[in-house]
């Protein structure tokens, strides 16, 4: 509902206040559903394809980019000036209405049931969600809904015997083991922005000019930067159960890392040469550096940050580890900020 309003009254704005009110509004819309949609298809999936249903967040996303680029460069061309922003703004209405309507027919989490002592609504979730003609008798539900009440139960007892009744919040920030997964959680979604993710992808449309590419040249290599981005999203989901997380990590890194040291470097020579094998370069460590980041961290920190916490603090650990995403894009301190910092850096 926050994406709908904000959304249509953004693309309705008669002046700048009203845009960047609505803007506003439209963000808490877009934060609540980065938390709830991993958390949520990470307890309706069955362990052995939690990677892979999970994972699909980071690809939807990934075509969501792709929508939003080939928004953005058809209305490049628009002769109205006004159809070319207030196009792309409503757009971002559709697919929140699509989403709103089908919630209907959502099923609540299985694991949020439990908790709220609603075990035949529960049981019958989960019947439905792994329902096989192979299981007719659905021996495989009724054993998840059991695992499911044990841990949820045991979890409750053992907190309940040591700490009596504490909020999710306070628990999670003040017993040890779930502080250390909270901070591995922000560090990691805080760290993968920190590869510059955002300001490669908002702002290589303004770097490409300064390396001889016109302006409609380079929203199109943008829309293929992005689509790039759907392939490796896309493999992500399918390679990550088999390789693991954490050396998914480590390959992604290591290659982001490989291609941010390129792009400098030849973006660097870029400002004292107009020789094309030198720009030539520059532009191709941009491409360089999103397989590494699409396909090996993107999709795998969305998965790892929801499989981290237990029931009982799930969902703040999660909304935690999302917030981690938000400081890296503005200036909370010098470190950080690098989406607001960067024109005044291209600048210098």
């Amino acid at each position: 509902m926050f994406c709908i309003l904000g959304g249509a009254i953004q693309a309705a704005a008669v002046n700048i206040p009203m845009l960047l009110v609505f803007r506003f509004v439209q963000g808490l819309g877009v934060g609540m559903l980065l938390v709830v949609t991993p958390m949520y298809l990470s307890e309706l999936s069955p362990p052995q394809t939690r990677g892979f249903l999970v994972g699909q967040h980071g690809a939807f996303l990934a075509i969501g980019y792709n929508i939003a680029a080939w928004t953005g460069f058809g209305c490049f061309f628009a002769k109205n000036a006004t159809l070319a922003w207030r196009l792309p703004l409503a757009m971002q209405v559709i697919f929140p209405v699509i989403l709103l309507a089908g919630s209907f027919w959502m099923p609540r989490s299985p694991r949020w049931l439990i908790i709220h002592d609603r075990m035949d609504e529960a049981l019958t979730v989960l019947s439905r969600l792994h329902r096989s003609p192979d299981d007719p008798d659905n021996h495989f539900a009724t054993a998840e809904f059991n695992q499911m009440v044990a841990q949820i139960q045991f979890e409750q007892t053992k907190r309940d015997g040591e700490m009596g009744f504490i909020s999710g919040w306070k628990l999670l920030l003040t017993k040890a083991s779930y502080r250390r997964r909270a901070a591995l959680g922000f560090g990691i979604m805080f760290g993968a922005q920190c590869t510059g993710v955002l300001v490669i992808n908002n702002y290589q449309v303004t770097l490409f000019p300064g390396l001889g590419v016109g302006p409609a040249l380079s929203l199109a290599l943008y829309c293929v930067y992005l689509f790039i981005a759907l392939i490796g999203n896309t493999s992500c989901s399918l390679i990550v159960d088999r390789l693991g997380r954490r050396r998914m990590f480590l390959i992604g890194l290591a290659g982001a890392t490989f291609a941010l040291v390129g792009e400098t470097i030849f973006a660097a020579l870029s400002e004292r040469t107009t020789n094309r094998v030198v720009l030539g370069f520059a532009v191709f460590f941009i491409f360089a550096y999103i397989p590494f980041f699409s396909t090996f961290v993107d999709t795998t920190m969305y998965i790892y940050m929801s499989e981290i916490f237990p029931s009982e603090v799930r969902s703040h650990g999660v909304a935690l580890s999302v917030a981690g995403m938000s400081p890296s894009s503005f200036n909370l301190t010098s470190l950080s900020g690098f989406l607001q910092t960067w024109p005044i850096l291209i600048d210098l």
